[in-house]
């Protein structure tokens, strides 16, 4: 089944526009045909001239990828202690009843900073927690979005967003 030149010109399109999920996908594609060649192609063929530094380099890379899902998890572990100390700060509890300071934390500079009576009381730097401000961002929405719905009654419907 032949490719018309519009599909082609389109792919390379996506791929000039996108360039990081591109580079990804070919690593991706790379890092799997040496763990996996495929039976009868050239990767297999490099393979099994080289067994032995294959099977050390299969080793290494082992090796490599248990370290790699360690920091993940570790990221993961600290991201939630962050998301901890966030939920604190935004949750007060006024003559019984909890309030959610959804202004009281933001992402700048750098930093997630807590705010109190207009003022930067305490901060965590990014770069210490490896975490963009991005992602900063996206967990102090989540926090805030997930306090206000413990707080509900009502199930969410329509236009519901945390800015």
């Amino acid at each position: 089944m032949a490719v018309s030149k519009s599909q082609v010109n389109a792919s390379r399109k996506w791929e000039k526009e996108n360039p990081h999920r591109t580079g990804y996908a070919k690593l991706r594609r790379t890092a799997f045909s040496f763990v996996n060649p495929k039976p009868g192609s050239k990767a297999e063929e490099h393979i099994n001239a080289n067994h032995a530094d294959y099977v050390e380099d299969l080793k290494e890379l082992q090796y490599e990828i248990n370290k790699k899902l360690g920091e993940v998890k570790m990221n993961q572990t600290v991201k939630n202690l962050v998301a901890e100390k966030i939920d604190r700060h935004i949750t007060t509890a006024y003559d019984g009843d909890v309030v959610i300071k959804k202004d009281s934390v933001d992402v700048k500079n750098g930093r997630i900073r807590f705010w109190d009576l207009g003022d930067v009381t305490s901060w965590i730097d990014l770069a210490d927690i490896n975490c963009t401000e991005e992602e900063a961002k996206e967990l102090v929405k989540h926090c805030i979005t997930e306090a206000l719905f413990a707080l509900s009654d009502k199930p969410v419907t329509t236009d519901f967003d945390v800015k």
